[in-house]
């Protein structure tokens, strides 16, 4: 097996940049990350964190792990929910953290993770996904924590210029890439969780960066004031994706006809009829628009969750 195995961020990007663009044919069948990649580092210091985690940290950990296994649900099935996955597989993808010895600083290995994305990698465009989520994870979401919440960090601030500047060529897969979007979003969750859930400490390091007490602050301030709101959407979506791996919950990718955004929505199979469930898939299969009412739940622009609330006609212009 031709088997290429990146060991550096420099490596990592290099890849991205070059296979992302470049149209000749990847003669490899598999991707593997070194230990820098691989090897998972979060350090505590502060009161409370002498060789043990608060109870509220432990949580943040747990939120991490059940963004990895959203960014995995998202990879492998296309589906943005973790709990697509089977049991065997959250088993696989689980991160087993140990304590290092005089300080608080959890270690965990990423390569069953990676190992999993990394089956049926057979085309170039999935390798180039794959590495893109490996950056994500190992740093790249870390800029954009510092931009979202407006604060800069002195001992930091040229290796997030460096990381954003890296990152630029990710940024355009992102947008055309609504599942890519998505999974960026889950891991910047995840590594929030880290943050937040950890407000006493005096600094917290993510894979080498280090976020200090102020930025701590201003992260937990900022999700404190970052509520949740519903409503209702009546508008003609395109249904451009269909999930029905599981009886009693469909899940369908949109696309807003008015303004392109994209995201996912339920349907519970209970709530309609046969006729109602087969207009939704012939307007996937025909790409032709339908009329939907459809509720959803957003943080700040981001739309949380979504759910199909009533289905209409469908429209018979191709468009």
């Amino acid at each position: 097996m031709n088997e290429l195995i990146i060991n550096t961020h420099d490596e990592l990007y290099d890849f991205i940049a070059k296979y992302s663009q470049d149209s000749s044919d990847l003669k490899i069948q598999h991707i593997g990350f070194g230990e820098a990649l691989s090897n998972l580092k979060i350090k505590y210091k502060g009161d409370g964190y002498n060789g043990s985690l608060t109870a509220s940290s432990m949580e943040g950990i747990i939120e991490f792990q059940k963004s990895l296994y959203r960014v995995a649900a998202q990879a492998l099935y296309g589906v943005d929910n973790a709990t697509r996955l089977t049991q065997k597989d959250k088993e696989f993808l689980a991160l087993n953290f140990s304590v290092d010895d005089g300080c608080t600083e959890l270690l965990a290995t990423l390569s069953n993770f990676f190992e999993k994305l990394g089956e049926n990698m057979d085309s170039k465009h999935k390798m180039v996904v794959m590495c893109v989520i490996a950056a994500l994870i190992t740093g790249g979401v870390v800029y954009k924590i510092y931009s979202d919440n407006g604060v800069a960090q002195s001992q930091e601030e040229t290796r997030i210029k460096l990381e954003q500047e890296r990152t630029k060529q990710i940024e355009i897969l992102l947008k055309k890439n609504a599942d890519l979007g998505r999974i960026q979003s889950h891991i910047e969750n995840g590594v929030k969780s880290i943050v937040q859930s950890a407000a006493g400490a005096d600094e917290i390091t993510y894979f080498g960066y280090e976020f200090n007490s102020s930025v701590i602050s201003a992260i937990t301030e900022r999700a404190k004031r970052t509520p949740t709101t519903a409503e209702i959407i009546n508008s003609t979506f395109k249904v451009t994706q269909i999930n029905t791996a599981e009886s009693a919950l469909f899940k369908f990718l949109l696309k807003n006809t008015l303004d392109e955004k994209e995201f996912t929505a339920t349907l519970e199979s209970s709530e309609f009829d046969a006729e109602k469930k087969l207009a939704l898939c012939s307007a996937a299969v025909s790409n032709n628009s339908i009329n939907l009412t459809v509720s959803v739940t957003r943080a700040n622009e981001n739309i949380r969750a979504a759910r199909i609330e009533a289905v209409g006609e469908v429209s018979s212009t191709n468009t």
